[in-house]
């Protein structure tokens, strides 16, 4: 293979490894069933918490539709889980 070729595979290897690099750092969108599966709360426990300001707002699709950003939700579960942690380990810690 000749020094023209060659870099011109290895230009097309370099840019479809940009494409998937994009494409897996693309934002999705969630709709309300998949959110509710995911976090496991009910709906109205949703908009309770979205009302309170602790739980991620969904943004608008479409004139009567909404989704959440998927990043956001798993941002949520993440601090749920390390607030629980972070419980659990200073209860277990002996009194001095």
């Amino acid at each position: 293979m000749n020094d023209v070729a060659r870099k011109s595979r290895e230009k097309a290897e370099a840019e479809r490894a940009h494409k998937a690099e994009n494409l897996a750092n693309t934002e999705r969108l969630l709709r309300c069933s998949e959110v509710l599966q995911r976090v496991g709360i009910g709906r109205s426990a949703m908009y309770a918490r979205i009302k309170n300001g602790t739980f991620p707002r969904p943004v608008p699709t479409g004139s009567n539709s909404v989704a959440w950003v998927e990043s956001e939700i798993e941002q949520w579960i993440a601090d749920r889980i390390a607030a629980r942690r972070a419980a659990e380990q200073s209860a277990s810690r002996p009194f001095r």
